[in-house]
Order: C-alpha cells, then structure tokens, then sequence
C-alpha cells in the first residue's frame, strides 16, 4: 500500500511503519539515557517525593531522638535528686544516732562521776568524823575512863 505524506510523496506503509519504529526504538532509548543520567521528568517526580518523605522521617527521628535525650535527662536528674535525697537522710539519721549515742555517754558519765562525788564526800564525811572522835578521845584526860 502507498500514502501520500503531505508534501504529496508517496510512501510505501511498511517503510512508514519502520521508520515510526525506529523513531519510537529511539525515544525510548533517549528515555532510558535519561533515566540512567538521573534526569527523566518522571524520575525527577518521584524522587521529590521521595526526598519529602525521606525529610519527613528525618525529622520524625530526629523528634524521637531529642525526646528520648529529654526523657532520659529528665529520668537521669529525678534519680540523681533521689540519690541525693536519700544521701541526706542517712546523713542526718548517722548524724543524730552518734549524737544521741554520745549525749548517753556524756549522761553516764555525769552521773558516775556524780556518784563518785558522793561516795568521796561522804567518805570524807567519815574520815573527819573519825578524826573529831579521834581528838575528841586524845583531848580527854584518861584518869577521867574509871570515874
């Protein structure tokens, strides 16, 4: 079969039809050498899209990170105060039982030393009685026993 293209030449169908296939055979190799460079429309589209998404879960995981870091500060802080805390009371419990066991001590002490003071003087009571009567006997005459 032979058409006439609009110049008025005439072509045979089958030639128009290889040269239709070669052109297209072309094209798509064109789009495939685009592709490959990385700058095929269609390619470009996705990767856009692509490199959102890619942001957005960039920036999710970077949200996450930050509240991670925040909630293990904050946890960190909270059993560091706790640790502190706790450091204090026993502190100040330590503190108070040494302070009471001693303040017994001191009572114990006060009070044997007490009772030693009155032990001594009321042994010095005895001495100066013994040495009243003593010179009390020597002042005595001793014709005055037989009266």
């Amino acid at each position: 079969m032979v058409i006439e293209d609009k110049h008025g030449d005439a072509e045979d169908v089958s030639t128009i039809h290889a040269i239709t296939l070669d052109e297209q055979i072309s094209s798509v190799k064109s789009e495939m050498e685009s592709i490959h460079a990385g700058n095929h429309p269609e390619f470009l589209r996705y990767l856009r899209n692509l490199d959102r998404i890619k942001s957005d879960k960039i920036q999710s995981a970077d949200q996450h990170r930050q509240y991670v870091i925040k909630t293990a500060t904050s946890v960190f802080e909270t059993e560091r105060r706790q640790a502190e805390d706790e450091y204090e009371a026993e502190r100040e419990q330590l503190r108070q039982r040494l302070f009471l066991s001693t303040q017994e001590r001191l009572r114990k002490l006060e009070d044997e030393k007490h009772q030693q003071d009155k032990l001594l003087e009321a042994s010095q009571d005895v001495d100066m009685r013994t040495a009243m009567q003593l010179k009390l006997r020597k002042r005595q005459p001793r014709g005055d026993k037989g009266s």
